[in-house]
């Protein structure tokens, strides 16, 4: 009730427990990226994501509270999520010992150049799939893993060691490229 009563031009971002607010969302925080890790389940498909993308923007975890921020990254792209970093102005000393310890990692300086490189390689390939419905999720091969949307972008993902080539698309090893209709 009270978010019905917010201006329509304000905008709302919802954390990914409150799907039942999902027609009154403009972005979803932390929407999973993995599947429940159960040991029948040999693949994770992005279900959620392909319903959602095109409707609304949502991001993953926190790039920067990532055990393995580079795998987290190639999932964010095959998964069609905005980057999300978790900061604070607070520095990990002042958080020590207190109940934000955990976040002894996002003091905002030791982020820029992070953020900044990361939002540079992304934003040409958010700016095409925004408002893009997914069409399609596919791995050509073991370890590689195809997005399409409806645009006819496709991101192709590396998980493996060794550089792969996708449709004539060279894509470095843990690394991701895409196939443009522009």
């Amino acid at each position: 009730e009270q978010v019905k009563r917010l201006p329509a031009e304000t905008k709302r971002m919802m954390d990914v427990g409150a799907w039942y607010l999902f027609d009154q969302a403009d972005c979803f925080i932390g929407v999973p990226t993995t599947n429940s890790g159960l040991y029948i389940e040999r693949e994770s498909v992005p279900l959620m994501q392909l319903v959602l993308h095109g409707y609304v923007r949502y991001t993953g975890g926190s790039l920067n509270m990532a055990n393995d921020m580079q795998t987290d990254l190639l999932r964010a792209v095959e998964y069609g999520c905005d980057p999300q970093f978790m900061l604070t102005s607070a520095s990990p000393q002042m958080l020590k010992n207190t109940e934000y310890s955990s976040l002894f990692s996002t003091h905002y300086t030791n982020w820029l150049d992070t953020i900044g490189k990361t939002w540079s390689r992304l934003k040409p390939i958010c700016e095409q799939w925004q408002g893009q419905r997914m069409s399609g999720h596919y791995s050509p091969e073991e370890g590689v893993y195809v997005t399409a949307y409806e645009n006819g972008l496709r991101t192709i993902v590396n998980y493996t060691d060794a550089p792969v080539t996708y449709e004539g698309t060279t894509v470095g090893a843990k690394d991701f490229g895409c196939l443009s209709s522009r």
